[in-house]
């Protein structure tokens, strides 16, 4: 845990790959989904993207109930830092007596694959004109079409020449000339790129999503059955493609949609939503039933106590046993 000050006017607690702050370079690139600018840190030629984890979550019924500041309204989540007596510098503040982040939100870093950026911003490139998908084009144009492209407003300059190279590999067509490799957008190789990831997803699918989102909605009315393999293969896929469109454009995330046949999935669900129909309709009818039973006999009760009439149960016939009744004594011998 390293605590680093990424904004000039404030301190952020941060979780960063490194705790030499002299080896990482901090970046901003458009987001692939929102063209937003995001920040990132550079380090070792790997790319993180840096997510800040508060308080807020909009997606929890309760959000409303958290505490908030009353000026602006921002979430209430304070660090604090215990004093340290390992601390090198004891005569400091936070080594003696420890202090407070009052601004508790977390930077956390994750790895960033820099391809998603490429692919946006290549989308944009080809919706624009074709003709620069028809040719190959070295490391170096490439470099200065994204640097044109993004309107040289990101750093695209300070990624390393490698670290682009990996990323154009995968979603481009490229042959190698001498020392050199050449590039090309391909739309192909980008949606083959993108279903590979798809299935990587779904062969490692996080299992608290399989359990808590899949898996309930898939399961038949008979509890005794298994969710058949095929239709849970679809699910997974389908909610790999969810989990990537966090980082895809609209039209990418359409079109990697339409590569996959979803429709014995979309007809599994409609025939099990139908089922499920049916089953609560019956028992709400059977329900309806036996309330009404309930309610003719009370009225019934009622009825005879208004009437004067004593609601009794018949007695039992009492049946005399088998040679030992009023006839049997009559016919019978005379002693």
């Amino acid at each position: 845990m390293t605590v680093s000050t990424l904004n000039t006017q404030q301190t952020h607690l941060a979780y960063l790959p490194t705790s030499d702050l002299n080896k990482l370079t901090h970046l901003k690139f458009p987001h692939p989904r929102t063209n937003s600018p995001t920040q990132f840190i550079l380090h070792e030629d790997q790319l993180y993207e840096v997510k800040i984890i508060d308080n807020d979550n909009p997606h929890n019924p309760q959000n409303h109930l958290r505490d908030t500041t009353k000026g602006d309204d921002l979430v209430l989540r304070s660090v604090v830092f215990t004093a340290n007596k390992d601390s090198p510098d004891q005569s400091s503040e936070a080594g003696s007596n420890g202090f407070i982040l009052e601004d508790g939100s977390i930077y956390l870093t994750t790895k960033f694959n820099f391809s998603y950026v490429l692919i946006n911003t290549f989308t944009q490139q080809l919706l624009k004109s074709e003709s620069s998908s028809s040719r190959y084009q070295s490391l170096e144009d490439i470099t200065e079409s994204l640097s044109s492209l993004l309107e040289d407003k990101y750093d695209i300059s300070k990624l390393p020449e490698a670290l682009i190279a990996s990323s154009l590999v995968s979603i481009t067509e490229n042959i190698k000339e001498g020392d050199d490799i050449y590039y090309r957008h391909s739309s192909t190789a980008i949606l083959s790129y993108l279903k590979a990831k798809v299935n990587a997803l779904a062969s490692s699918f996080p299992e608290s999503i399989l359990q808590r989102l899949i898996k309930p909605k898939l399961q038949p009315l008979d509890i005794d059955s298994e969710i058949p393999e095929d239709i849970l293969t679809l699910s997974k896929n389908k909610y790999s493609i969810l989990l990537l469109s966090s980082y895809l454009n609209l039209h990418w995330t359409d079109k990697l949609t339409s590569s996959f046949d979803f429709s014995p999935l979309d007809k599994y669900i409609s025939e099990l939503d139908q089922a499920k129909k049916l089953k609560k309709l019956a028992e709400e009818q059977l329900q309806d039933v036996n309330a009404l039973n309930a309610s003719n006999r009370r009225e019934t009760v009622k009825s005879g106590a208004a009437n004067g009439k004593k609601v009794t149960k018949k007695a039992p016939v009492k049946k005399a046993p088998v040679g030992r009744g009023p006839l049997d004594s009559f016919f019978s011998k005379k002693k």
